[in-house]
């Protein structure tokens, strides 16, 4: 894949054999859509929501998903296998997978803390595992990671835990990873403005996330997919084991939630 011409970003991910976890969430749609869009070959896999386009009923049929628990190593790895025999090989893999469950500090309870780290950390480990061996020479690989990563807020403990992990986990990857060839990188987005996000939200509090942020807008699913287009094409070869904050600016201003 190195010395490939840069074509572009509408053509920058033609060739690529890309795997999406967590396909079946807004993000992960988005994702799977944009790389699509670029050239790429995509295969999602999600614990049981289908993607964009493939109806209920019929989305075990979809050759395009995999339904399967990416947070269990044995099926990681059977998943990570399939989808290399589907596209004949994998070049990337962008891990969206998370469960989240926001409490104080006293109702925290062990099967929350478990399945946070399970899937969202356990999931990216399994399948670049598993990936590993398909992998080479201008790989990359994008974790989702979150400003709960950096910085503190009430009632988060457990979720920015599991994601401070995975900026940690994309660290000591790009370096083991590196000599061979193979990008690590994060994306760290704050509040992303999804429908079901704006229910859980509610529309007081994402208008006080709009107002305090640098450019007055929160990130949008399509915003969050362009980024991992472009950290998974050749246009960022030369960056690796970073972790890139998409917020509109707002963790800019220093404003808590």
């Amino acid at each position: 894949m190195t010395g490939r011409d840069i074509d572009g970003p509408a053509h920058m991910l033609v060739g690529r054999r890309l795997l999406v976890t967590g396909a079946g969430g807004g993000i992960g749609q988005a994702i799977v859509a944009r790389l699509r869009q670029a050239g790429g070959m995509v295969v999602g896999t999600d614990v049981r929501a289908p993607l964009a386009g493939c109806r209920q009923d019929d989305r075990r049929q979809d050759p395009d998903l995999i339904i399967g628990d990416v947070a269990h190593r044995d099926a990681a790895h059977a998943i990570v296998s399939d989808a290399a025999r589907h596209m004949g090989g994998i070049d990337g893999i962008v891990h969206c997978a998370m469960w989240m469950r926001y409490a104080p500090l006293d109702q925290i309870m062990p099967d929350d803390l478990h399945r946070m780290m399970a899937i969202g950390v356990g999931a990216p480990l399994w399948c670049t595992q598993a990936a590993r061996p398909y992998l080479s020479q201008g790989g990359s690989i994008v974790h989702l990671s979150s400003v709960a990563a950096l910085r503190g807020s009430a009632n988060c403990a457990a979720y920015g835990a599991a994601k401070g992990a995975i900026t940690a986990l994309t660290r000591h990857l790009a370096a083991e990873l590196g000599p061979d060839g193979i990008r690590v990188n994060a994306i760290a987005p704050g509040f992303v403005d999804t429908p079901s996000a704006r229910r859980k939200v509610g529309e007081e509090r994402i208008a006080r996330r709009e107002g305090t942020s640098a450019l007055g807008r929160c990130a949008t699913a399509p915003d969050v997919a362009n980024l991992a287009a472009f950290l998974l094409s050749d246009q960022a070869q030369a960056i690796s084991g970073e972790t890139f904050v998409i917020d509109g600016g707002r963790n800019a201003t220093m404003m808590g939630d």
